[in-house]
């Protein structure tokens, strides 16, 4: 196919479609990061709960502590387990064509590269709500288990 058919804005889309790919991956890895602290902070805590006066606590807030931190770990592996994400153009694709020029290419990925786009974005939804949800339980902890050591320290 000749370039001269090939729509104007083309190139310009498909390298926003590469940049929009690029700021997803970036997003990717600072909720990843989010998702270790909060581990390592929820790491503290259990070591925390099992060796304070809160083995000593009522039952009741001994499951509220243990059920957020439960939560908060959970939460917070499931937001840094690793999901495939897409990264259009692959090889294959690619290589079936490589007759046309690489504007050409380009064009014809286009619409793979936005498909692509959208379901990294439903994969980035979950992920943040998923570390919202650690965030929110680990809060709980806090705010639940200082308490506590405050009443039992006075």
């Amino acid at each position: 196919m000749p370039e001269t058919e090939l729509p104007p804005g083309s190139g310009f889309a498909y390298d926003l479609g590469e940049r929009i790919l690029a700021a997803q991956s970036a997003q990717v890895d600072a909720i990843d990061t989010k998702a270790a602290v909060i581990l390592a902070v929820d790491g503290v805590f259990a070591g925390f709960l099992l060796r304070s006066p809160f083995h000593d606590a009522p039952r009741t807030a001994a499951f509220v502590a243990t059920s957020s931190l439960i939560v908060s770990l959970m939460s917070a592996l499931l937001a840094f387990w690793t999901a495939r994400y897409s990264t259009i153009p692959e090889f294959g694709p690619v290589a079936e064509r490589v007759q046309g020029t690489e504007a050409w290419l380009k064009w014809r990925l286009l619409s793979n590269l936005a498909e692509a786009i959208q379901a990294n974005e439903v994969k980035l939804k979950r992920k943040n709500r998923l570390l919202m949800t650690a965030l929110s339980a680990l809060f709980v902890l806090v705010l639940y288990a200082g308490g506590y050591l405050l009443y039992a320290l006075s």
